[in-house]
Protein backbone atom coordinates (compact mmCIF):
# COMPACT_ATOMS: atom_id res chain seq x y z
CA UNK A 1 0.00 0.00 0.00
CA UNK A 2 1.72 3.24 -1.02
CA UNK A 3 1.76 5.94 1.77
CA UNK A 4 1.46 9.45 0.17
CA UNK A 5 1.16 12.39 2.37
CA UNK A 6 0.48 15.16 -0.42
CA UNK A 7 -1.92 13.35 -2.51
CA UNK A 8 -3.55 14.75 -6.16
CA UNK A 9 -3.62 18.02 -4.26
CA UNK A 10 -0.32 18.70 -3.52
CA UNK A 11 0.10 18.15 -7.00
CA UNK A 12 -2.89 20.93 -7.56
CA UNK A 13 -0.43 23.29 -5.81
CA UNK A 14 2.70 22.78 -7.63
CA UNK A 15 0.85 21.73 -11.37
CA UNK A 16 -2.80 23.57 -11.14
CA UNK A 17 -4.70 20.26 -12.18
CA UNK A 18 -6.72 18.95 -9.99
CA UNK A 19 -7.66 14.82 -10.65
CA UNK A 20 -11.48 14.52 -11.21
CA UNK A 21 -13.12 12.84 -8.57
CA UNK A 22 -14.50 9.29 -9.24
CA UNK A 23 -17.17 9.06 -5.86
CA UNK A 24 -17.39 10.22 -2.69
CA UNK A 25 -15.79 7.78 -0.32
CA UNK A 26 -13.72 8.54 1.83
CA UNK A 27 -10.03 9.30 0.85
CA UNK A 28 -8.38 12.27 1.53
CA UNK A 29 -7.04 15.16 -0.46
CA UNK A 30 -4.58 17.83 1.07
CA UNK A 31 -4.28 21.34 -0.38
CA UNK A 32 -1.58 23.20 0.96
CA UNK A 33 -0.86 27.16 0.52
CA UNK A 34 2.37 27.48 0.26
CA UNK A 35 2.35 31.33 0.81
CA UNK A 36 0.57 30.93 4.03
CA UNK A 37 1.81 27.70 5.32
CA UNK A 38 -1.72 26.72 5.64
CA UNK A 39 -2.97 22.42 5.45
CA UNK A 40 -6.73 21.99 4.81
CA UNK A 41 -8.00 18.74 4.71
CA UNK A 42 -10.83 17.56 2.96
CA UNK A 43 -12.99 14.38 2.07
CA UNK A 44 -12.66 12.66 -1.57
CA UNK A 45 -11.44 10.36 -3.56
CA UNK A 46 -8.14 9.79 -5.79
CA UNK A 47 -8.17 6.05 -7.15
CA UNK A 48 -5.84 3.77 -5.79
CA UNK A 49 -4.04 6.18 -2.63
CA UNK A 50 -4.74 5.09 0.53
CA UNK A 51 -3.10 7.19 3.13
CA UNK A 52 -2.97 6.85 6.83
CA UNK A 53 -4.47 9.79 8.25
CA UNK A 54 -3.46 9.50 11.85
CA UNK A 55 0.00 9.91 10.56
CA UNK A 56 -0.64 12.54 7.96
CA UNK A 57 0.04 15.83 9.37
CA UNK A 58 3.05 13.83 11.04
CA UNK A 59 4.56 12.74 7.96
CA UNK A 60 3.82 16.39 5.99
CA UNK A 61 5.45 18.60 8.52
CA UNK A 62 8.41 16.00 9.05
CA UNK A 63 11.31 18.26 9.13
CA UNK A 64 14.49 16.05 8.43
CA UNK A 65 17.24 18.70 9.44
CA UNK A 66 20.27 16.42 8.93
CA UNK A 67 22.21 18.58 6.07
CA UNK A 68 23.70 16.26 2.75
CA UNK A 69 27.34 15.72 2.72
CA UNK A 70 27.24 16.37 -0.23
CA UNK A 71 27.91 20.22 -1.42
CA UNK A 72 26.80 22.12 -3.75
CA UNK A 73 28.23 25.57 -5.57
CA UNK A 74 26.27 27.73 -8.32
CA UNK A 75 28.39 29.21 -10.79
CA UNK A 76 28.32 33.39 -10.47
CA UNK A 77 27.31 33.13 -13.94
CA UNK A 78 23.91 30.86 -13.47
CA UNK A 79 23.02 32.49 -10.65
CA UNK A 80 23.19 35.99 -12.39
CA UNK A 81 20.48 34.99 -15.10
CA UNK A 82 18.42 32.66 -12.95
CA UNK A 83 18.64 34.76 -9.64
CA UNK A 84 15.59 33.02 -8.04
CA UNK A 85 16.93 29.34 -8.43
CA UNK A 86 16.88 26.97 -5.43
CA UNK A 87 18.02 23.50 -6.03
CA UNK A 88 17.20 20.60 -3.35
CA UNK A 89 19.85 18.00 -2.45
CA UNK A 90 18.84 15.02 -1.31
CA UNK A 91 20.26 11.69 -0.08
CA UNK A 92 19.62 8.50 1.54
CA UNK A 93 20.54 4.98 1.90
CA UNK A 94 18.19 2.51 -0.82
CA UNK A 95 17.35 -0.94 -1.45
CA UNK A 96 16.70 -0.89 -5.26
CA UNK A 97 14.28 -3.79 -7.17
CA UNK A 98 12.51 -4.21 -10.07
CA UNK A 99 9.13 -2.24 -9.98
CA UNK A 100 6.50 -3.56 -8.02
CA UNK A 101 3.14 -4.37 -9.24
CA UNK A 102 1.66 -1.69 -6.41
CA UNK A 103 4.72 0.88 -8.16
CA UNK A 104 3.05 0.01 -10.93
CA UNK A 105 -0.14 0.39 -10.15
CA UNK A 106 0.11 3.67 -8.58
CA UNK A 107 2.34 5.12 -11.28
CA UNK A 108 -0.89 3.85 -13.71
CA UNK A 109 -3.07 5.82 -11.68
CA UNK A 110 -1.22 9.04 -12.02
CA UNK A 111 -1.00 8.30 -15.49
CA UNK A 112 -4.67 8.46 -16.13
CA UNK A 113 -5.35 11.58 -13.77
CA UNK A 114 -2.66 13.45 -15.83
CA UNK A 115 -4.08 12.12 -19.19
CA UNK A 116 -7.73 13.35 -18.10
CA UNK A 117 -6.94 16.48 -17.27
CA UNK A 118 -4.44 17.92 -19.79
CA UNK A 119 -4.13 18.75 -23.76
CA UNK A 120 -0.68 18.63 -25.11
CA UNK A 121 -0.57 22.24 -25.71
CA UNK A 122 -1.42 22.99 -22.09
CA UNK A 123 1.59 21.44 -20.16
CA UNK A 124 4.01 24.24 -20.74
CA UNK A 125 1.31 26.45 -18.80
CA UNK A 126 2.14 24.05 -16.26
CA UNK A 127 3.68 26.59 -13.69
CA UNK A 128 7.12 24.58 -12.16
CA UNK A 129 7.35 23.30 -16.49
CA UNK A 130 7.13 27.19 -17.25
CA UNK A 131 9.60 28.43 -15.43
CA UNK A 132 11.68 25.00 -15.75
CA UNK A 133 11.26 26.49 -19.73
CA UNK A 134 12.08 29.75 -19.02
CA UNK A 135 15.42 28.99 -17.28
CA UNK A 136 16.67 27.00 -20.35
CA UNK A 137 16.12 30.67 -22.50
CA UNK A 138 17.66 32.30 -20.11
CA UNK A 139 20.88 30.03 -20.09
CA UNK A 140 20.69 29.97 -24.01
CA UNK A 141 18.77 26.65 -24.96
CA UNK A 142 15.65 25.91 -27.21
CA UNK A 143 13.19 23.75 -24.75
CA UNK A 144 11.42 22.77 -27.84
CA UNK A 145 14.13 21.09 -29.17
CA UNK A 146 15.47 19.80 -25.62
CA UNK A 147 12.47 19.81 -23.63
CA UNK A 148 12.87 18.94 -19.77
CA UNK A 149 12.33 15.80 -18.71
CA UNK A 150 8.98 16.11 -16.82
CA UNK A 151 7.46 17.88 -19.72
CA UNK A 152 8.82 14.84 -21.83
CA UNK A 153 6.83 12.14 -19.65
CA UNK A 154 3.82 14.16 -19.27
CA UNK A 155 3.60 14.54 -23.55
CA UNK A 156 4.02 10.83 -23.40
CA UNK A 157 1.40 10.37 -20.95
CA UNK A 158 -0.98 12.88 -22.54
CA UNK A 159 -0.60 11.34 -26.15
CA UNK A 160 -1.81 8.13 -24.92
CA UNK A 161 1.99 6.40 -24.41
CA UNK A 162 1.83 5.77 -20.64
CA UNK A 163 5.01 6.00 -17.79
CA UNK A 164 7.32 2.97 -18.81
CA UNK A 165 9.40 1.01 -16.14
CA UNK A 166 13.18 0.87 -15.26
CA UNK A 167 13.31 -0.46 -11.69
CA UNK A 168 12.10 1.20 -8.44
CA UNK A 169 13.93 4.23 -7.36
CA UNK A 170 13.90 5.66 -11.16
CA UNK A 171 10.34 5.34 -11.23
CA UNK A 172 9.68 6.64 -7.62
CA UNK A 173 12.40 9.74 -9.13
CA UNK A 174 9.71 9.80 -11.90
CA UNK A 175 6.78 10.09 -9.85
CA UNK A 176 8.45 12.69 -7.55
CA UNK A 177 9.05 14.66 -10.79
CA UNK A 178 5.37 14.36 -12.17
CA UNK A 179 3.87 14.57 -8.77
CA UNK A 180 5.72 18.14 -8.09
CA UNK A 181 6.12 19.27 -11.32
CA UNK A 182 9.96 19.68 -11.17
CA UNK A 183 13.07 18.51 -12.87
CA UNK A 184 14.40 15.50 -10.49
CA UNK A 185 17.83 13.61 -11.03
CA UNK A 186 18.76 10.03 -9.49
CA UNK A 187 22.66 9.37 -9.32
CA UNK A 188 24.23 6.71 -7.84
CA UNK A 189 26.19 8.35 -5.15
CA UNK A 190 29.15 5.92 -4.98
CA UNK A 191 29.46 6.64 -8.81
CA UNK A 192 29.72 10.60 -8.46
CA UNK A 193 33.48 11.50 -7.94
CA UNK A 194 33.93 13.88 -5.07
CA UNK A 195 31.98 15.45 -2.30
CA UNK A 196 31.06 18.65 -4.49
CA UNK A 197 28.77 19.68 -7.29
CA UNK A 198 28.79 22.24 -9.10
CA UNK A 199 25.48 23.86 -11.04
CA UNK A 200 26.12 26.14 -13.86
CA UNK A 201 25.45 26.11 -18.12
CA UNK A 202 26.99 23.82 -20.39
CA UNK A 203 29.80 24.91 -22.80
CA UNK A 204 30.01 24.05 -26.51
CA UNK A 205 31.22 21.16 -26.86
CA UNK A 206 31.21 19.32 -23.30
CA UNK A 207 31.02 15.53 -23.41
CA UNK A 208 28.10 14.19 -22.22
CA UNK A 209 26.30 10.69 -22.25
CA UNK A 210 22.74 10.75 -21.90
CA UNK A 211 20.92 8.03 -20.29
CA UNK A 212 19.08 6.11 -23.82
CA UNK A 213 20.23 9.20 -25.54
CA UNK A 214 23.33 8.31 -26.75
CA UNK A 215 26.05 12.39 -27.10
CA UNK A 216 23.76 15.08 -25.64
CA UNK A 217 24.36 18.67 -26.97
CA UNK A 218 24.08 20.35 -23.39
CA UNK A 219 25.63 24.01 -24.56
CA UNK A 220 23.36 26.27 -22.80
CA UNK A 221 21.73 23.44 -20.50
CA UNK A 222 21.57 23.87 -17.02
CA UNK A 223 24.04 21.12 -15.81
CA UNK A 224 25.15 19.48 -12.48
CA UNK A 225 28.75 18.70 -12.74
CA UNK A 226 31.06 16.31 -10.26
CA UNK A 227 34.98 17.05 -10.32
CA UNK A 228 35.13 14.91 -13.91
CA UNK A 229 32.11 16.23 -15.45
CA UNK A 230 28.56 16.90 -16.03
CA UNK A 231 26.39 14.29 -14.04
CA UNK A 232 22.85 15.60 -14.51
CA UNK A 233 20.76 18.25 -16.44
CA UNK A 234 16.83 18.64 -16.66
CA UNK A 235 16.29 16.62 -19.81
CA UNK A 236 18.64 14.01 -19.22
CA UNK A 237 21.06 12.45 -16.72
CA UNK A 238 24.16 11.05 -17.49
CA UNK A 239 25.03 7.38 -18.03
CA UNK A 240 28.31 7.41 -15.78
CA UNK A 241 26.46 7.89 -12.48
CA UNK A 242 23.00 6.06 -13.56
CA UNK A 243 20.79 4.18 -10.86
CA UNK A 244 21.43 0.67 -10.91
CA UNK A 245 19.78 -2.54 -9.56
CA UNK A 246 22.80 -2.13 -6.79
CA UNK A 247 22.64 0.99 -5.86
CA UNK A 248 22.56 1.63 -2.46
CA UNK A 249 22.94 5.14 -1.67
CA UNK A 250 21.22 7.94 -3.78
CA UNK A 251 21.94 11.19 -4.54
CA UNK A 252 19.13 13.14 -5.76
CA UNK A 253 18.52 17.02 -7.64
CA UNK A 254 15.24 18.80 -7.25
CA UNK A 255 15.70 21.80 -9.63
CA UNK A 256 13.13 24.79 -8.03
CA UNK A 257 13.12 27.01 -10.89
CA UNK A 258 9.45 28.08 -9.62
CA UNK A 259 9.41 30.57 -6.72
CA UNK A 260 6.17 28.81 -5.40
CA UNK A 261 7.73 25.48 -5.44
CA UNK A 262 7.69 24.00 -2.12
CA UNK A 263 10.42 22.30 -0.80
CA UNK A 264 9.06 20.72 2.82
CA UNK A 265 6.04 19.64 0.39
CA UNK A 266 8.69 17.62 -1.88
CA UNK A 267 10.94 16.50 1.01
CA UNK A 268 7.42 14.79 2.28
CA UNK A 269 6.15 13.45 -0.70
CA UNK A 270 10.11 11.86 -1.32
CA UNK A 271 9.91 10.10 1.75
CA UNK A 272 7.09 8.07 1.39
CA UNK A 273 7.54 7.23 -2.38
CA UNK A 274 11.27 6.39 -1.45
CA UNK A 275 10.80 4.88 1.95
CA UNK A 276 7.61 2.68 0.65
CA UNK A 277 9.57 1.43 -2.74
CA UNK A 278 13.14 1.71 -1.36
CA UNK A 279 13.32 1.10 2.19
CA UNK A 280 14.87 4.65 2.35
CA UNK A 281 16.56 5.49 5.46
CA UNK A 282 19.39 8.35 6.58
CA UNK A 283 17.94 10.83 4.57
CA UNK A 284 19.78 13.84 4.23
CA UNK A 285 18.80 17.31 2.76
CA UNK A 286 19.97 20.53 1.79
CA UNK A 287 19.00 23.89 0.34
CA UNK A 288 20.98 26.11 -1.76
CA UNK A 289 19.67 29.31 -3.32
CA UNK A 290 21.37 31.10 -6.19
Amino acid sequence: MMVLPLSARFFLVNLQPAFPPRSRETIFFIEVNVLRCKVNITSCRFAALKIPFGNLLTNLNRKLTMETLTKVVIDPCFAQRIPHYRAMIIEADVVNSETSDGQKLAMEELAAGIAARYEVGAINSIPAIAATRAAYKACGKDPNRYRPSQEQMMRRIVRGLGLYNVNAIVDAGNQLSLLSGCSVGCFDAEKVVGTTLTLGIGREGEPYEGIGRGTLNIAGLPVFRDSVGGIGTPTSDNERTRISLSTRRLLVTVHLFDPAADPDGILSVFTSLFTAYAAAGSIRHSIVSA
